[in-house]
């Protein structure tokens, strides 16, 4: 199936398009899981004559893919990404992973997950954080850390936008 210029495939696709002329409407897309798409919902806005780019209500966060979502902060999108950065460093030392993405104008919110257990900031010790070009993970002082991957997920805008 073609929707507004991207083909989806598989599952069942329910499409909305509401326009009230040439100018201004959006197009909405619900997919319901076939174990591909993961049941995600879309939406491309009509904006003064210009479709703008697809946006997820919820990101289906695939490890390493770049979200556009609906959300806004100060009237810019906001794009999120979910980066498996391996295992925390050792105590007392910071693990630097770049995180490839291009143009952050500002990171709004990071957590993480290790193991699939633990969030953090971890037992008072143990911090994720996100700048324009990497991800940081510092240990702090705990000692005989389990070697499970970290999950960094990280919400920004972009100077493009």
């Amino acid at each position: 199936m073609n929707v507004m210029g991207t083909t989806f495939t598989g599952g069942l696709h329910l499409i909305f398009l509401s326009k009230s002329d040439g100018n201004y409407g959006f197009v909405e897309r619900n997919s319901y899981s076939d174990g591909n798409e993961g049941g995600d919902r879309v939406r491309k806005i009509l904006l003064a004559g210009v479709w703008q780019p697809w946006e997820h209500f919820d990101p289906p966060f695939m490890i390493g893919t770049e979200y556009r979502t609906t959300e806004r902060y100060f009237g810019r999108p906001v794009y999120c990404k979910a980066i498996n950065v391996g295992t925390m460093p050792t105590a007392n030392t910071v693990k630097l992973v770049a995180h490839d993405i291009s143009n952050i104008a500002q990171c709004i919110k990071c957590f993480a997950n290790w193991g699939g257990v633990v969030t953090f900031p971890y037992r008072f010790t143990g911090v994720v954080t996100v700048d324009r070009t990497n991800i940081s993970l510092d240990s702090g002082s705990i000692v005989g850390l389990p070697s499970a991957d970290v999950m960094v997920c990280f919400y920004y805008t972009k100077t493009t936008d």
